[in-house]
């Protein structure tokens, strides 16, 4: 039943675990300003229940997929700035 996951400000490293899927009621992941890296998991569009998604500040790459097709319209707050990412800003 955990809705906030707020991890930010630390000095975490590794990648985002895929299994973070299965928090299904997840409405705040906050993981910004770390040293986590890799790509984005694309299962993080499972958390339907998503409103605010802050991964800014790490040293993330990969491409960027379009968080708002995948996950529902509840996602208001997307942060990716300074990370590594690829790709062009979806724009719906």
């Amino acid at each position: 039943n955990l809705q906030s996951l707020v991890l930010n400000n630390n000095k975490l490293d590794g990648s985002i675990p895929i299994t973070i899927s299965q928090l299904t009621n997840l409405q705040y992941l906050l993981l910004n300003n770390n040293k986590i890296n890799g790509s984005i998991p694309i299962r993080i569009s499972q958390l339907t229940n998503l409103q605010i998604l802050l991964l800014n500040n790490n040293e993330l790459d990969g491409p960027i997929f379009n968080f708002k097709k995948n996950t529902t319209a509840k996602l208001g707050n997307l942060r990716l700035n300074n990370n590594k990412l690829t790709g062009s800003i979806p724009s719906e």
